[in-house]
């Protein structure tokens, strides 16, 4: 009697589904090199702060914050404006760099801006340790570029 009830009705196995069909999200290997942050050496006289990246993606062990930076330069081959910002974004310490202030130059180098010359952008920038700023970043930037990726994180180089 009840089942009758019933049969009309989807599975939950079935509503996802439909309503969030699988998506292909793997990368190859070739696009994962060309994502790479390393591919920017050319432009960067001081590129032994990046040698652990490039050496994680030659051998192919890669940590959390190379595979961050990994992702980040794929989304950009891929035309979508990534905006991240968060504090401690330009330290040269860690393996996954978003930004290079060097003191023999007189800009601030971006590696994964560099990636290929068809790339979206790549617009890192420090901030406070603040909601409020973040959030207003993230709205004012997702008005401006509904299609872009923005986003905040509060230390990018604390998974190493």
């Amino acid at each position: 009697m009840f089942t009758a009830l019933w049969q009309n009705l989807k599975s939950p196995e079935r509503l996802s589904d439909e309503m969030l069909p699988s998506l292909p999200t793997t990368v190859d290997e070739s696009t994962i090199k060309r994502a790479s942050p390393t591919a920017s050496c050319r432009i960067v006289p001081w590129s032994h702060s990046l040698r652990p990246v490039r050496n994680a993606v030659h051998i192919g062990v890669v940590d959390w914050s190379t595979a961050e930076a990994l992702a980040f330069g794929t989304l950009c081959l891929e035309k979508h404006l990534m905006r991240p910002t968060g504090r401690m974004s330009n330290k040269e310490h860690s393996g996954n760099v978003m930004r290079f202030a060097p003191p023999d130059h007189w800009r601030i180098l971006v590696p994964l801006n560099n990636v290929a010359e068809d790339q979206a952008r790549f617009e890192v920038e420090n901030s406070p340790l603040s909601e409020f700023g973040a959030l207003d970043f993230k709205y004012g930037g997702t008005l401006a570029a509904p299609n872009s990726l923005v986003m905040w994180e509060s230390q990018f180089e604390v998974f190493n």
